[in-house]
């Protein structure tokens, strides 16, 4: 009861500041979280329309919607963590799961912040397309910090979306992504 009250009260200032559509990003999503944004829907507690990212480790639990298709299930997240001259997952195993969720027709939403990160997520998903093309993939990288050289015009050949976010934008400071050339420029 607490958290329906809770919730209504956000959804609220969403919609007086002219949000009708959230998205949840968490990386661990399932159907547990699934049936509580459709219950919070049903119930009248969230008048607001949901995304939800479906963790990597929960790929095909989830439905396409419910609510009356005010809950609608989104890319799949998949994080990917910078330590130092490594990343986790290593390459070999982002690709493998880039491919497993892009074989699968889904959209992939890669956590990549760090140049090392970034430059892992791009190829992972340049080797699932290369695989199996598919136009309007609508692939991305979420945050996407700092980009390694160059990295500006790939993203644009390979057609993949940018999800920047406020705050990293504000701690990184530097290199940013500066608006897309077009594939054809």
């Amino acid at each position: 009861a607490e958290l329906a009250v809770a919730v209504r009260e956000a959804a609220e200032r969403f919609l007086t500041a002219g949000v009708t559509c959230i998205q949840d990003a968490t990386h661990t999503n399932g159907l547990s979280e699934w049936r509580l944004f459709e219950r919070l829907i049903s119930d009248g507690a969230l008048p607001l329309d949901v995304v939800l990212m479906e963790g990597y480790e929960r790929l095909g639990e989830l439905p396409e919607s419910a609510a009356g298709g005010r809950l609608r299930r989104g890319p799949v997240k998949i994080m990917l963590h910078e330590l130092g001259e490594s990343i986790e997952p290593d390459e070999t195993e982002l690709a493998r799961r880039v491919a497993r969720a892009h074989e699968a027709g889904r959209q992939v939403a890669v956590h990549a912040a760090g140049e090392r990160a970034v430059a892992a997520a791009v190829s992972a998903i340049e080797a699932a397309l290369r695989s199996l093309p598919r136009p309007g993939h609508r692939h991305r990288i979420e945050h996407c910090g700092l980009l390694p050289d160059g990295m500006s015009t790939k993203l644009a050949r390979l057609g993949l979306g940018v999800v920047r976010q406020p705050s990293v934008t504000a701690e990184r400071g530097g290199r940013h992504p500066q608006p897309l050339p077009s594939p054809e420029g």
